[in-house]
């Protein structure tokens, strides 16, 4: 599992999302979070990183 965390924000309210976040990294063993700056829509803004952690993941998954 990967968790991708934003660390741009724009109000107050979202400077806690990458803290936030990591609550998500107890559910899996093998969890990690990625931290980026590249805005909301990852697809659109960080696609090189979207695709490599899709890959990481799908070949982790194949390897055991």
């Amino acid at each position: 599992m990967t968790v991708i965390s934003n660390d741009y924000y724009s109000t107050e309210e979202q400077r806690t999302n990458v803290q936030g976040q990591k609550g998500w990294l107890v559910l899996s063993p093998q969890a990690r979070q990625v931290v980026v700056t590249g805005g909301r829509d990852l697809p659109v803004n960080e696609p090189d990183l979207v695709l490599e952690e899709v890959l990481r993941l799908f070949k982790a998954a194949r390897t055991g």
